[in-house]
């Protein structure tokens, strides 16, 4: 289940950013924040089990997308509120899920990937 869903956020969003930001870039951001996702697992778990998958990655993905819509909602003077409720979203899913799996999820990974998206999508990919 979880490398189904990575696989279609990745398809989807990879394809969508891919289109704005070029492929060279969007295979930069899908390396650092799979980088990202790896130092944040390390420097934040306890757990002893090694990490595999692509949510650092993928939630890199989702950091930019985020950062663009809240950037673009500001710009724009709209309600951040979608924004918000996406990010409360993203938390709630990871809590639900880390239960559920026993603590076989590694959200420090999805947090620091999406830390590395939020931060490119301020960068060097800006909308």
């Amino acid at each position: 289940m979880h490398l189904v869903l990575n696989s279609v956020i990745l398809l989807a969003l990879g394809k969508y950013i891919s289109a704005r930001i070029g492929p060279a870039k969007t295979m930069l951001v899908l390396l650092l924040s799979a980088v990202g996702g790896g130092v944040a697992f390390g420097f934040i778990s306890t757990s002893s089990a090694p990490m595999i998958g692509a949510s650092g990655a993928v939630f890199g993905l989702i950091g930019i997308w985020q950062t663009w819509d809240y950037l673009s909602r500001r710009r724009l003077r709209l309600s951040i509120q979608p924004v918000v409720s996406a990010m409360l979203g993203l938390i709630f899913a990871n809590f639900v899920l880390f239960a559920f799996l026993d603590g076989g999820l590694a959200w420090q990974a999805h947090l620091g990937g999406w830390v590395v998206g939020c931060i490119s999508a301020t960068t060097f990919v800006r909308n």
